[in-house]
């Protein structure tokens, strides 16, 4: 629920992953696996969840929890957007989680107008911004080259317009 009078409110883990797990096309397929335990099978953002975790966006603690009704700082929402967009050898270089993935975010704009620190949790109004800057940022493929992964930003690739199929927002 976004309206204009909860846009202060923090945005939970679950519903991050599935603005982020729609916004790069994935739908979210329910399953029976059992991928964290926190996270039930009839919770509401479990499909979104497990996807994003199937195809190595996101991954749990290390007591195998992913917190789905928990707030997401900057740094976490910082490496699933970097991760989403192809940009994670970048951040690794950098110096990988958290501060190489915030890095990459502050690069590529994802963090503009909104006011964050590492540690900070994003609130409502804070995602929407942030998952714009992130559908409007050109994308990284890994290409190969003398059979050695390349990596190479596609400029005017992105999200809107290559999942999406939208110009510009």
């Amino acid at each position: 629920d976004y309206s204009e009078e909860n846009l202060d409110e923090k945005i939970t883990r679950g519903e991050f992953f599935k603005m982020v797990c729609l916004a790069t096309g994935y739908e979210g397929t329910k399953s029976e696996e059992l991928l964290f335990y926190d996270l039930p099978l009839d919770h509401q953002y479990e499909p979104y969840i497990k996807t994003l975790a199937k195809i190595g966006i996101i991954g749990g603690t290390a007591d195998g929890k992913v917190l789905p009704d928990g707030e997401i700082t900057f740094g976490e929402a910082s490496a699933v957007l970097v991760k989403s967009l192809g940009y994670s050898v970048a951040a690794e270089a950098k110096g990988g989680f958290p501060t190489g993935y915030l890095a990459v975010a502050n690069q590529l704009d994802l963090f503009d107008s909104v006011e964050n620190s590492l540690s900070g949790t994003l609130t409502k109004g804070d995602a929407a911004v942030v998952m714009e800057n992130a559908l409007n940022a050109d994308l990284m493929y890994e290409g190969i080259l003398n059979n050695e992964g390349e990596y190479k930003v596609q400029k005017g690739e992105t999200l809107l317009n290559t999942v999406q199929h939208v110009e510009h927002i």
